[in-house]
């Protein structure tokens, strides 16, 4: 927009020396006053801004312009919209005036009284509210003894939530433990236990020693000590007596388990799990899990030295156990200790993955560094090494005839890779190769396809017997699983390349000795995910029913 000045050299206009407003009086007499400025591309309108909005007016229907300063033009346009009790565009509009004149005092005055209006009007709606919280709060001993606690809980949870006063909010958590207490009875006469349960928990929230919900919960849980918050508090007191009491920390481990108290239950149930008094009752399992709970629990709370402190300690209990979380914890902990900009480091750490068999996590670090470090040897050197792998995927299919197979991880390969153009060319020759001889296949598809899933099924299997050999107890301690886990590794992935290519030469393909070729793909593939990448919890490796082994 033009100023003022640029509007009165159009009119033909003389600016006065000292004015009040920019006021603008037309022919027919009326005065406007507000903010005045010219139309951008228009030589014969001026705009007009006031509290009532904005309008164009033509030259002709203009006297006269008096100007004023911006810091006033704001201002008389606020003084327009406070008169009009638009408190927020007076306050936009005062704010906007002293960003022209920060001392320009009838701008400061102006947005503080509009400030106060607005003030003002806040705290009459809330004692408007509080006064309307204060009717409800009355109706809630009426809606309790006539039983309507859905009614009374509603109600009671819209007032906490609303701008009540401290008081208010003090009664309304009164009238709460009332409500539960008498809503826990009434479920607990109607036989209800699991329901009156939950109601005397919510009192013993909201006041632990009350004596009437702690008495009935524990007529409630006198038959279910799993249950026994008191058993547990009992219990824990009487450990702290006799610690080596087995029974004491049989109760003890079991009630902190079920709670999620998982630090703390590895002390009882480590007592207990190999003594012969509770042998096969689940003790080993329970302690083993027990373990990876907490440590999931300590990684989650971003402690990653206690939990790799608990992770060696439970391998050293269970020798059997899957380290591989333990081998990223301890990359993230290094990581974490190197600058972001310690790109040889961090290339380190990422070589020390791959060579731990957690290929997808390296490739992904290397692939970070590779882009503000491009001539990074070690990031380099384990990208190619993982594409070198890819494509002799590529080849192992070719030679073993699977023409189908060769052909979709080629193409795959030529449109994933570009770092390494000898080998995406390569990829292309063998694609060109194995694209003649598929074709010549296609009248034979769908057996095909079938084949190519019995063979995906048999490699799969295999992949599941070395995975358990990589927690069978009688390995010998000179055996390192990362062998069975490149093993596993291997077998995982053609069998994913195999459900792949069969899935896409005959999408409709049916179950497979008993077991649908999609559920087979994604079995594969969260296998592979679990031994290759970085594992969202602590791998456990299940067999899907009809899974035979071949």
């Amino acid at each position: 927009m033009k100023r003022l000045s640029t509007i009165v050299c159009l009119l033909g206009m003389s600016l006065p020396l000292a004015v009040s407003a920019d006021v603008l009086i037309l022919t027919d007499g009326t005065q406007l006053e507000g903010r005045a400025e010219a139309v951008v591309g228009s030589d014969d309108r001026v705009a007009f801004t006031s509290g009532t909005g904005r309008i164009e007016l033509p030259k002709s229907r203009i006297a006269e312009i008096k100007q004023e300063s911006d810091s006033a033009d704001y201002t008389r346009i606020g003084d327009q919209y406070l008169k009009a009790k638009n408190y927020p565009a007076a306050v936009q509009k005062y704010q906007k005036a002293i960003e022209f004149d920060s001392a320009y005092e009838p701008a400061q005055k102006g947005l503080k009284e509009a400030q106060g209006a607005i003030t003002a009007e806040q705290n009459e709606r809330v004692k408007a509210l509080q006064e309307k919280i204060g009717q409800q709060l009355e109706t809630i001993p009426a809606l309790i003894k006539s039983e309507k606690y859905e009614d009374a809980d509603a109600a009671l949870k819209q007032i906490t939530e609303s701008e009540a006063t401290e008081q208010q909010r003090l009664t309304a958590q009164r009238y709460f433990r009332d409500l539960y207490l008498a809503w826990a009875f009434s479920r607990y006469d109607r036989l209800d236990y699991r329901g009156a349960e939950e109601k005397y928990l919510r009192v013993m929230e909201m006041d632990p020693e009350n004596k009437d919900a702690r008495d009935a919960l524990l007529k409630i849980w006198i038959n279910d000590p799993l249950k026994k918050q008191e058993v547990l508090k009992a219990y824990l007191a009487k450990l702290a007596e006799e610690p080596n009491n087995l029974e004491y920390n049989q109760i003890a481990g079991d009630l902190l388990y079920e709670t999620e108290r998982y630090g703390e239950a590895i002390g009882p149930l480590t007592k207990i799990y190999d003594n012969p008094r509770y042998a096969n009752r689940g003790y080993s399992t329970k302690l083993r899990n027990a373990y990876k709970q907490y440590i999931l629990q300590q990684y989650d709370d971003k402690n990653l030295d206690g939990a790799i402190a608990t992770y060696k300690t439970m391998l050293s209990i269970f020798t059997d156990e899957d380290d591989t979380n333990l081998r990223v914890y301890t990359y993230e902990r290094d990581k974490a200790k190197l600058a972001d900009t310690d790109y040889n480091g961090r290339a380190m750490l990422a070589k020390r993955l791959q060579d731990d068999g957690l290929t997808q996590l390296a490739t992904r670090e290397a692939e970070l560094i590779l882009r503000s470090d491009p001539n990074n040897k070690v990031a380099d050197d384990i990208l190619r090494k993982e594409t070198e792998t890819e494509f002799a995927r590529i080849q192992e299919a070719m030679a073993a005839r699977n023409f189908l197979v060769a052909r979709d991880l080629s193409m795959k390969f030529m449109n994933t890779q570009t770092r390494y153009p000898k080998l995406v060319e390569s990829a292309q020759e063998i694609f060109n190769k194995a694209d003649i001889e598929a074709k010549r296949m296609e009248k034979a598809s769908r057996e095909q396809a079938r084949t190519l899933a019995e063979r995906g099924i048999e490699y799969y299997n295999e992949a599941l017997r070395n995975t358990d050999q990589m927690s069978n107890t009688e390995r010998r301690q000179n055996t390192h699983p990362v062998s069975y886990k490149n093993e596993a590794v291997k077998y995982a992935q053609r069998a994913i390349d195999h459900f792949e290519t069969a899935l896409r030469i005959d999408p409709t393909l049916g179950p497979i000795t008993g077991m649908d070729l999609n559920a087979r793909l994604r079995d594969a593939q969260e296998l592979y995910n679990n031994l290759t990448d970085k594992p969202t919890r602590l791998p456990t490796y299940t067999r899907r029913r009809g899974s035979s082994r071949q």
